[in-house]
């Protein structure tokens, strides 16, 4: 030890002296010679900030963010459980809400304007006929840990219209498909399509690993299964459903739970400049309101598709919210089957307009739109024009003569998420133009049974139905006559028909707006207005990334990020 103390004075000394030795004993410094040498370094940091601190900081961000390693957990609730998370062998659009493309994607996806956009194909090429479609993949793997090919693709498609699948039949254009090699997978039509790419984007057209059978999806979709669903090249995986009693562990009025995992092989995920959630917790909640009061008392952190009047609901000191644009609509569809009160149309028509006219947008409250929009087409699908539905001209008591010529009341049906103040909105306004009417609330249950289950050989009951119809894409389903409201349109059918066989969107949109014309004109139905969908989140979670459009149908999660 004493040789070892010896050895460091005599270090110390050693350092001293050879500063000394240098002239950089601070003794020896002027305030001259100081203020030159702090004058110098601030120089000199300058210069380094200048260059150097752009170039690194890149690369700096990078390694400070961690954006290779998933961090943090965000609790998600939402309203419409699904009854299982089989999305190849069901139409199961409740599921595919949460597992396209969270879990499993298409060649393309849909960003916030409902537009097609590359997903697993990077890009595609189009022949001049428009009748060939190149599409170029992307480097993805399965969350197994395998590359996905074009022999994947090829085969989920092959699987997929083989086997009939729910919505496969949008695919019926393509003739035929083929690989010249692993990258590429080109798609012959046998007539242009317009909508193939917008198609792409959707549950039946998700890609999965080459010898997937769809009984997969059926053994690991059921509630509590043990199997897990087959793998997906998404940035995400998802454990097993919840729901029934299982689900009331999660909580009192939870009536689902699932919990998706963070993949980190998944294509997108490099190069982002912050880290997604290694989980989201999903709660399901039976309606809108259950689901506000889960948010506001900290059950979840965060929440999606809210229903109207989350503005006024939350406080705006705890909650940030933001509205986007949604395809759901409010409408009235009338009953048009023979014998049927309103099979007439001039009678449909007067009850159209006098439901134009009540007030629906206010009524509704903050989810309805800036103004009410009777087009048939939403604001996000292709075909969409402004219409006010000539409200403007309409004068009730010019159609009192027809409460007279019928003796029997008008009744509706009034589906379970439509409310109660839209419902007293158009009662009056029935009754004020000299209708007698009665509306009727129905369950979950009894809307299924007497309402949507109607056909041409059992109609519904009723003369009328107010209710929330979501989806993309779908005006065809007013035209063929296989609707519960029993309309059929040759003429809108037949318009719809060569729109999309359109070669250029520009004729595809135009032919749209034209079926969508002549459809108003017959008055099926009374389209009152355009939703919204609301997303909200505590504040303090400085959440970024959350979607806000379309949350009903489609709710994209990629993008999410904690602060």
């Amino acid at each position: 030890m004493a040789d070892l103390r010896q050895d460091g004075g005599t270090t110390a000394q050693r350092a001293r002296h050879a500063d000394r030795s240098r002239g950089f004993s601070r003794k020896n410094w002027t305030p001259g010679t100081r203020w030159a040498v702090f004058v110098a370094l601030v120089v000199l940091l300058g210069l380094f900030s200048a260059l150097c601190v752009p170039r690194l900081l890149p690369q700096a961000q990078t390694i400070l963010s961690g954006s290779a390693t998933p961090q943090g957990r965000l609790t998600l609730g939402l309203a419409d459980a699904p009854d299982s998370l089989d999305i190849r062998t069901k139409d199961n659009t409740a599921a595919a809400r949460v597992l396209v493309p969270n879990v499993y994607e298409g060649l393309t996806a849909r960003d916030a304007q409902n537009k097609a956009v590359p997903a697993l194909a990077s890009s595609w090429d189009v022949s001049k006929d428009a009748k060939t479609y190149t599409f170029h993949l992307r480097n993805a793997v399965f969350s197994d840990g395998s590359a996905m090919t074009s022999a994947d693709v090829l085969d989920s498609f092959h699987t997929a219209t083989s086997k009939k699948l729910p919505g496969s039949t949008m695919f019926d254009s393509v003739k035929s498909m083929s690989a010249p090699d692993d990258h590429t997978v080109r798609m012959s039509l046998h007539s242009p399509d317009p909508q193939l790419l917008w198609h792409l984007s959707t549950a039946p057209a998700i890609i999965c690993k080459r010898g997937t059978t769809t009984g997969a999806f059926t053994a690991a979709g059921r509630p509590g299964a043990s199997a897990s669903l087959p793998a997906g090249t998404g940035p995400y995986t998802a454990g097993a459903l919840t729901t029934g009693s299982a689900a009331k562990s999660l909580g009192t009025d939870v009536t689902g739970g699932l919990t998706l995992t963070a993949t980190t092989g998944w294509w997108g995920g490099n190069g982002h400049d912050s880290a997604r959630p290694r989980t989201i917790t999903v709660r399901w909640y039976a309606d809108s309101a259950h689901l506000r009061s889960a948010l506001s008392t900290g059950r979840v952190q965060a929440a999606a598709d809210l229903g109207p009047d989350t503005s006024v609901s939350l406080p705006t000191t705890k909650f940030t919210s933001q509205a986007g644009d949604s395809t759901a609509r409010l409408l009235v569809t009338f009953n048009s089957a023979p014998g049927s009160l309103l099979s007439d149309r001039i009678i449909r028509e007067a009850h159209a307009r006098t439901l134009m006219g009540a007030g629906a947008l206010q009524a509704y409250g903050d989810g309805g739109q800036a103004s009410d929009n009777l087009w048939p087409v939403s604001s996000l699908d292709p075909g969409y024009q402004n219409s006010d539905g000539g409200t403007s001209d309409f004068n009730p008591t010019k159609y009192t003569w027809l409460a007279s010529a019928y003796s029997r009341r008008t009744t509706m049906a009034v589906a379970p998420d439509v409310p109660q103040k839209v419902v007293d909105a158009l009662t009056a306004a029935e009754q004020k133009a000299g209708f007698s009417f009665t509306a009727t609330r129905l369950t979950a249950q009894q809307w299924k049974e007497q309402v949507t289950s109607s056909s041409a050989d059992r109609p519904m009951g009723f003369d009328m139905a107010v209710w929330i119809k979501h989806g993309s894409h779908d005006l065809n389903e007013w035209m063929t006559g296989s609707n519960w409201w029993d309309f059929d349109s040759t003429t809108a059918d037949s318009q719809y028909r060569a729109a999309t066989t359109a070669a250029s969107q520009e004729d595809f949109e135009k032919g749209v707006r034209t079926a969508a014309q002549t459809l108003l004109d017959a008055h099926p139905a009374v389209w009152l207005l355009q939703l919204k969908t609301t997303s909200a989140w505590k504040t303090s979670l400085a959440l970024t990334g959350m979607p806000t459009a379309m949350t009903d149908i489609y709710l994209p999660l990629s993008s999410v990020r904690l602060g």
